[in-house]
């Protein structure tokens, strides 16, 4: 599960909560209205299944909420909830594919220990 942190407007946060809940696969809804910086946009928290990560994103980006707020996501170590498990659960029979999970935006970068090893 990955956790995503969504600061948006407060006029596209009804959408975003709509395009949250419309996937089966998020858990553990929180939202804070007038949280971010000087009460001018809400803060939303939840969960989502690592191998939809890319399709709850894209339903936020329709929104807008990346040129207007910001969407972030981040890789939980341990999560102890009903809930959560029950959002993994549509996942867990399809086999993960080079397109499932996060686009990865990052590219491999020699280190001192790598040198010579591509």
């Amino acid at each position: 599960m990955l956790q995503v942190r969504v600061l948006t407007p407060p006029q596209s946060c009804g959408a975003a909560i709509k395009a949250i809940k419309a996937n089966a696969t998020t858990a553990n809804l929180v939202v804070l209205h007038g949280a971010a910086l000087d009460g001018k946009g809400d803060v939303l928290l939840f969960d989502v299944a690592r191998e939809t990560a890319n399709a709850i994103v894209d339903a936020l980006r329709a929104l807008g909420i990346e040129k207007t707020g910001s969407i972030s996501l981040h890789d939980n170590v341990t999560i102890i909830s009903e809930a959560a498990d029950r959002a993994r659960q549509p996942q867990m029979a399809i086999p993960p594919t080079p397109s499932s999970g996060t686009r990865s935006r990052t590219r491999r970068m020699k280190t001192p220990t790598s040198r010579g090893r591509s």
